[in-house]
């Protein structure tokens, strides 16, 4: 099991939507997945919820998300990266450990949870949930801290700083309505502890691809 995430969650401008498509199919996911320790980019686009679209990268171990060879990336970024960063709106950018994984398969959808810390039965609301109808996968991940962080050169193109979680809970769903109970679900167990929504996958990358 990779144990690196790099979650994020964020707003586009939508008179910049073409250009951000463009920029993140065209350049910036292959990029990101061609970084050394980087295994998989996967995007999702909102079904219901609060931010538009949620990302991740599965990587090696956590330590790749502040390797040379990463940073070196951040404090680099392309013209067409610092031109598109000042689209970028409630940027919610977190570097996590995945403490968790039960079942086998990604699905075409996805319901995240963001919060402050995992709940402390965390364990029986992901059995609960994966042996609903549609939910194929789950996941835990608990936010790690980053030597030397700080803002990075791409970050300031962005509209103010980013926020980020303490936790995240991620599942995997096969069908829409599956994802939209998955949420009611949660919001059931969790409340006002955690920021829920539902997400359509758009597509993913894979490192060996690029090789």
């Amino acid at each position: 099991m990779h144990t690196g995430i790099l979650a994020i969650w964020n707003d586009c401008l939508s008179e910049a939507e073409k250009q951000y498509e463009d920029w993140y199919m065209g350049q910036h996911l292959p990029e990101r997945v061609g970084v050394p320790g980087f295994r998989i980019g996967r995007r999702y686009q909102a079904v219901a919820a609060d931010l538009r679209y949620f990302t991740f990268y599965d990587t090696d171990t956590p330590e790749v998300l502040w390797s040379d060879a990463y940073r070196e990336r951040l404090a680099n970024p392309t013209l067409e990266t610092a031109e598109i960063m000042h689209s970028f709106r409630n940027m919610n950018r977190t570097v996590c450990r995945r403490v968790s994984q039960m079942g086998q398969f990604v699905a075409g959808h996805a319901v995240t949870a963001r919060m402050k810390a995992l709940p402390a039965d965390v364990a029986q609301i992901q059995n609960t949930l994966i042996e609903a109808t549609g939910v194929t996968g789950a996941e835990a991940w608990e936010a790690v801290e980053v030597p030397n962080a700080g803002a990075t050169v791409e970050s300031k193109y962005r509209d103010g700083p980013d926020e980020s979680v303490g936790a995240a809970l991620v599942f995997h769903v096969m069908r829409e309505q599956d994802a939209l109970d998955t949420c009611d679900a949660l919001f059931q167990t969790l409340g006002d502890q955690a920021q829920i929504g539902a997400y359509q996958l758009l597509c993913e990358l894979r490192a060996e691809s690029l090789r």
